[in-house]
């Protein structure tokens, strides 16, 4: 082994390659609550389902309770009056440990007006209830038979629970639930069957639930549908996929990661470039040490290009390994991975930003004496670019009295992005997502990124260029001391 191969090897090999690694695969960790975070509860406290039928002298009431989960609820007081041609009846009872309360209320057969009042854990609800079709046909008194529920599991995914009983009080295992996506409140709402649908499941009990499978990001409204056995519709509930029932919209894992990448990752990669070049490469100039390594047969450009070699790929490991680590990540917690196309995309660019800064640094390592120079140097680099770069722009914004806000701001804020590598990442994000402002009047205008010159050929260049002119720039000046 040479000792440039050794020296790259050494330091592959050294601690502090070694922790930053570390440092950057953990940091894919950070997804998990992340996505917790992100990823707000489905439903509010749970509800109440209560259905009932008619077999003479008696109303037949079943009633469930259940918290945010579809979980069974023990204890809730449920207080129903009924009122027909003869009167008014009530009857209460309480649910118990399966979340269910049963009763019977005297009455006559809903054939005319015939309303209810139901209370059950403080709320109070009241109707008209709908005639069946014959005695023992069921009938909602109050609540949705089916609803969408919170992963217990999985707070960023959906279950459908389904509550329900079938004629005369039996179980409702002869109905099978079917689910669809569609872009429009159309298709399989219209005209639904089972044909034209995806199985879900057959209830096993008077409260079934089942994980509905992640919802498309082209899908505006998700479709269940309970069927009998002859084909026909038990129950159909169509909600809109924005509110889910009146519930929320998980985030799609291309928003989980576009968010934790920009707003985690995009920041700390540049700083672990940072440190781990002034480990690497900074802290032997300018304490002396590279001396002791030059009187082998090696030159100062050398052992520079094997330092940075070495760091920048050790970065990029550990950067293609976090992907991997997220992606594990998101399709255990939200049952679908990002596009392969735009995880790659993700890696370059954090490369791009990361060789960049590991060639600032070295070269910053050149031009000053001290440790502690250096280190305050690359921290404020750092900084400057990555957490005052906004103000910057507004200063200049300010200054050449643009609007905030308006289609020339946006333009110079893509335009400066050329011009400094920890904006990098950021170009090609609006590369890929497209650019927009606000309107007067509230609405948001698309602009085309190339309109400010931000093309495919130009981000291209310019990830190039962030590469090889630090790089040109140290070996320039290691050159010149050979």
């Amino acid at each position: 082994m040479g000792p440039l191969a050794h020296d790259f090897s050494r330091t592959m090999r050294s601690k502090s390659v070694i922790l930053s690694m570390v440092v950057v695969i953990l940091l894919s960790l950070a997804l998990v609550p992340f996505v917790n975070l992100a990823s707000s509860p489905i439903t509010g406290n749970g509800g109440i389902a209560s259905f009932g039928y008619y077999a003479a002298p008696d109303f037949h009431v079943l009633a469930y309770s259940y918290n945010a989960f579809g979980q069974p609820v023990q204890g809730t007081a449920f207080n129903l009056t009924i009122t027909d041609a003869s009167g008014t009846h009530g009857a209460m009872a309480t649910s118990n440990s399966s979340g269910f309360a049963s009763f019977d209320i005297k009455g006559n057969p809903p054939t005319g007006a015939t309303s209810y009042v139901l209370r059950a854990g403080g709320f109070g609800a009241g109707g008209d209830i709908p005639v069946p079709g014959a005695n023992g046909g069921v009938f909602e008194i109050y609540g949705s038979p089916i609803s969408f529920v919170q992963d217990p599991s999985n707070s960023s995914r959906l279950n459908v629970l389904f509550v329900y009983e079938g004629d005369n009080g039996t179980v409702p295992s002869a109905y099978t639930l079917y689910y669809n996506f569609t872009s429009s409140q159309g298709g399989s709402y219209q005209n639904p069957t089972p044909q034209n649908m995806h199985l879900l499941g057959v209830p096993h009990g008077f409260a079934s639930t089942w994980k509905l499978p992640p919802i498309p990001t082209n899908a505006s409204t998700v479709t269940i549908g309970a069927f009998a056995d002859n084909g026909s519709i038990g129950v159909l509930a169509s909600y809109s996929s924005q509110s889910n029932g009146g519930g929320f919209t998980p985030p799609t894992p291309g928003q989980l990661f576009t968010a934790f990448t920009s707003g985690i990752l995009a920041l700390i990669a540049p700083l672990m470039a940072i440190l781990v070049a002034y480990n690497s490469y900074g802290k032997d100039r300018t304490s002396g040490v590279l001396e002791s390594i030059l009187v082998r047969p090696v030159t100062r450009r050398g052992v520079g290009l094997t330092r940075y070699l070495s760091i920048v790929v050790a970065l990029s490991v550990a950067l293609f390994i976090t992907m991997g680590v997220m992606e594990v990540v998101s399709q255990l917690l939200l049952g679908a991975v990002v596009p392969a196309s735009f995880a790659a995309s993700t890696v370059l660019s954090l490369i791009v930003e990361s060789a960049a800064f590991v060639g600032l640094t070295m070269l910053i390592a050149q031009l000053l004496k001290s440790s502690g120079a250096l280190v305050g140097a690359g921290i404020v680099l750092w900084v400057v670019l990555d957490f005052f770069w906004s103000i910057i722009i507004l200063v200049v914004a300010v200054v050449a009295k643009v609007q905030i806000g308006s289609g020339d701001y946006l333009g110079i804020s893509i335009q400066s992005g050329f011009f400094n590598p920890a904006q990098f990442y950021s170009l090609v994000g609006t590369y890929l997502n497209g650019a927009s402002i606000s309107s007067a009047f509230g609405s948001t205008i698309p602009i085309s990124p190339a309109t400010y010159g931000l093309t495919a050929v130009t981000l291209a260049l310019d990830g190039a260029l962030w590469v090889v002119l630090p790089l040109a720039a140290f070996l320039y000046v290691v050159a010149r001391r050979d």
